[in-house]
């Protein structure tokens, strides 16, 4: 069993934040992460000025990120637009962090279509070494 924490950053903008509905799905050298749900209860995520955590168990190591895709559709007409700033992915007891640059609007047009968003090529980042800081192994 493993870990696996995605992290998403919504920059400090003026209507930079949404309620869309959003998922992830990971590929890499060894499978991957099939598409997921990012929400957390209770908590209105990937709101302006936003780091939002999801974190998920799976059966087996899935290898060296390559990809992480995000898909997003309007849930409600409040602001379903997002600018997504970055995005991570840790492998919980690796030190590894794959960071995807993005800093792009995403803009969900539908109740029922998804808007893909691929990332390749992250930056692999010293989990111990980043803007996260010292060791945060509760909050990463």
């Amino acid at each position: 069993m493993i870990t696996i924490r995605i992290m998403l950053k919504t920059p400090r903008k003026k209507k930079a934040g949404t309620d869309a509905d959003v998922q992830a799905s990971i590929t890499s050298t060894m499978g991957g992460m099939d598409w997921t749900v990012l929400d957390r209860k209770n908590v209105d995520d990937r709101e302006q000025g936003s780091f939002d955590y999801y974190t998920f168990t799976l059966p087996q190591d899935i290898g060296i990120i390559q990809e992480l895709k995000l898909r997003v559709k309007k849930a409600n007409e409040n602001g379903p637009e997002w600018l997504l700033e970055a995005a991570y992915v840790h492998i919980v007891n690796q030190t590894n962090l794959y960071k995807f640059f993005y800093n792009q609007w995403i803009v969900p047009t539908s109740y029922t279509d998804w808007v893909i968003v691929k990332m390749t090529n992250p930056k692999i980042l010293n989990v111990h070494n980043t803007e996260f800081g010292q060791p945060r192994p509760l909050g990463l």
